[in-house]
């Protein structure tokens, strides 16, 4: 076998490798030297946007609509985004694996899933008036270049507030890069501005001249830790690079068309040849070098520390039991690492990627690919290492493990129980089977009896329920359903055993039962549930309407089957809006006698979910509404329209707390209506606030002003 050490190679006092992570990336027919690229950190998914610049030829079944397409780093497709929402300036990812999208206009857009999902708002501060030219993105937010040369700053997604930074001074920028809040002394985002022939620092208070005379600089780019600089300048036209990035802290790499450079200081220490464009992604502790046919990662070659060996080198006995469960643990997450690098996932995971991003967010990234089961997978790998590593006492353990798996579908509880046994952890192991809900996965008889035999003590209450269950699974093996039914009827634990195993993992099961029993609301309740997992709506309207024909059979349900009723009406009423279908929703309106309110709840949320802006308008003219205007507002702002949003502002007035319209002009984007508000209700603070937001000195600073200069005589 080759040796480990093959394909290091030494790059300066470093040494350095380039590992293969998968090949056949991209169709071939796929022009990828066309696209914008750009991907998620921590081996995350890949963004492909078609270049605005340049011409593009069609081929095959290719489409000439506009798309955002999201591929893993394996070149799997996981989504493609239709996109007709304007040019696109700015396409960038947060560590979350929130895909970021920002249009000339100012208009952000963050895809909080790879499913379509998505957030809106606007970048206000005159982006719309003066147009967004591009952005540079970090793990939390980013910053937006307008065509004055002003900056925008979103420190974060979650509660997104854009504000201008200080004011550069006027020119043609060259180039440009952030510095990550992370890394600045004022904890908010720097920028580096290249104009003219010097370079320019701005943050939140000041825009600071460095004092060059070498520039123009074509070239910035900040390494990951925050303490490097990266400054180019190409004098001639054929030096113009594709790209550059940090390959971690200690190099960079350039790109030229299908060549790879890697340096330190002025230096080349190493180049790689490929057969077609190369587009570089870089990540915390290396880079990815993708094109049509290969995606490698190049990185530099990370020391390791042998645990192992470490312990045999240890006379302390507390040390080397220490350090073997170290070692223990790291060969866990390597299961893990190489199951979720595995092509059909392709999320390339470096082992230091894995610890800064924590198994946590691996599991949402996993959950967000649907791909549940590498997901339970890590959940029961970190259960059966902390069962084997952790120091604390095993109540202490098992709370937290059944408090972290609770309400995990397909978690094997039996296989944690087995790692705590095998380490000598009895007690626990019989604790953590309580959790276990599938009975056919209860650890073996031969287990639990030798762990009997082997003390003079009485059995426990939950080893004599375990045993239980093996009994009570034998008969129904041997049984007909029916006389099983009636063997375990006269047995209250029994019946509780078999009802508690089928409520996890067979609702069939479970439907007979209570079938049998005469208990129909629990039999309603499961179609219920079943009801609201279908992904059609006809498959839902068929299990209701079983729920329906279940309880009807009984005077004693008659509420119940009345509330199921007009459940499966207005399920009914809402798909019929969202297709389109206005004179059946009227009519059943009529039939059913639908409470006024009530349909205007459902109309509102259909056409929401349906996008139906031109219909929500026509509402907007409506003289009245049995529900408020609130809902309107509120609703259509959540789903990324606050220009129609704002219509409703002056509808639902009559019935706002003072002041409250200014908050939702400002939640549209819309300081100077805001602004207006304010004057009316006579709140200076409100309008110094605004002011400040939309930038002292800028147009629409300078508007609120003006709208604001009566209040203050």
């Amino acid at each position: 076998m080759e040796s480990p050490t093959a394909d290091w190679e030494k790059v300066g006092d470093k040494f350095y490798r380039k590992i293969q992570l998968y090949t056949e990336v991209f169709d071939k027919d796929l022009e990828l030297e066309n696209y914008i690229v750009t991907g998620c950190s921590y081996g995350g998914a890949i963004a492909l946007y078609r270049d605005e610049s340049k011409l593009h030829s069609l081929q095959g079944s290719q489409s000439s609509k506009a798309s955002i397409d999201l591929y893993s780093c394996a070149g799997k497709l996981i989504r493609r985004l239709n996109w007709d929402k304007g040019s696109i300036k700015g396409l960038g990812w947060s560590d979350d694996e929130q895909l970021i999208i920002v249009t000339a206009d100012g208009t952000v857009r963050c895809y909080y899933d790879l499913q379509g999902d998505f957030t809106q708002f606007s970048l206000g501060n005159g982006a719309e008036e003066y147009g967004v030219i591009a952005c540079r993105f970090y793990g939390s937010g980013f910053a937006a270049l307008l065509s004055n040369n002003h900056l925008i700053s979103v420190p974060r997604y979650e509660e997104p507030r854009p504000t201008r930074l200080a004011t550069p001074p006027e020119g043609d920028v060259h180039s440009w890069t952030i510095i990550p809040p992370a890394y600045t002394l004022s904890r908010s985002v720097e920028v580096l501005l290249s104009i003219s022939q010097t370079i320019y620092v701005v943050d939140a208070a000041e825009s600071e001249d460095r004092q060059l005379d070498i520039g123009p600089f074509t070239h910035l780019s900040v390494s990951p830790n925050g303490k490097l600089c990266r400054i180019v300048h190409w004098r001639r036209q054929s030096d113009t690079t594709t790209g550059l990035q940090w390959c971690g802290n200690d190099a960079v790499v350039i790109a030229w068309d299908d060549e790879v450079h890697v340096n330190r200081g002025q230096t080349t220490l190493r180049k790689y040849f490929y057969d077609g464009r190369v587009h570089l992604i870089a990540d915390h502790d290396g880079i990815r070098l993708i094109t049509n046919d290969i995606c490698d990662f190049l990185q530099k070659v990370p020391e390791v520390t042998d645990e192992v060996k470490a312990a045999g080198l240890e006379f302390n006995i507390h040390w080397q039991k220490q350090l073997l469960k170290a070692a223990s643990f790291g060969k866990s997450s390597l299961r893990v690492l190489n199951a979720v690098r595995f092509y059909e996932i392709g999320l390339p995971l470096s082992y230091d990627q894995f610890v800064r991003l924590t198994p946590e967010k691996l599991v949402r990234r996993l959950i967000n690919r649907r791909e549940y089961l590498s997901f339970h997978r890590i959940y029961v790998h970190w259960a059966s290492q902390k069962v084997r590593v952790s120091s604390e006492d095993e109540d202490t353990i098992c709370r937290m493990i059944v408090e972290k798996l609770a309400g995990k579908r397909g978690i094997s509880f039996e296989e944690i129980a087995r790692a705590a046994y095998d380490e000598g952890r009895g007690r626990l192991a019989t604790e953590l089977l309580n959790h276990e809900p599938r009975a056919g996965k209860q650890v073996p008889l031969s287990l639990i009896w030798k762990k009997m035999k082997s003390r003079s003590i009485k059995p426990s209450r939950a080893e004599i329920q375990i045993l239980c269950f093996f009994v009570v699974l034998h008969l129904k093996k041997k049984l007909q359903l029916s006389a099983f039914f009636r063997v375990i009827n006269s047995r209250p634990t029994a019946t509780a055993l078999i009802e508690a195993s089928a409520q996890a993992d067979d609702s069939e099961l479970l439907k007979d039962l209570y079938y049998q029993d005469d208990r129909r609301i629990d039999g309603a309740n499961v179609f219920i549930r079943e009801a609201l997992k279908q992904n059609e709506s006809r498959s839902a309207s068929d299990k209701l309407s079983l729920a329906v024909k279940l309880l009807s059979d009984s005077k004693e349900t008659a509420f119940e089957v009345k509330s199921l009723q007009e459940a499966t009406t207005s399920y009914t009423i809402f798909k019929l809006v969202r297709l389109g279908y206005t004179s059946r929703v009227k009519k059943m309106q009529s039939e059913f006698k639908i409470p006024d309110k009530t349909f205007w709840w459902i109309r509102l949320r259909a056409l929401v979910a349906k996008r139906d802006w031109n219909e929500l308008e026509e509402l907007s003219k409506t003289r009245k509404s049995p529900i408020g205007w609130e809902p309107f507002f509120n609703l259509i702002l959540a789903a990324g329209n606050p220009k129609l949003a704002a219509l409703f502002i002056p509808k639902a007035a009559p019935s706002l707390k003072p002041g409250e319209a200014i908050s939702m002009y400002e939640k549209c984007g819309m300081r100077i209506k805001a602004a207006e508000e304010a004057v009316k209700v006579k709140d200076i603070e409100s309008l110094d606030r605004l002011r400040q937001a939309a930038g002292i000195g800028s147009v629409e600073g300078r508007e609120i002003e003006r709208i604001g200069a009566g209040l203050r005589r």
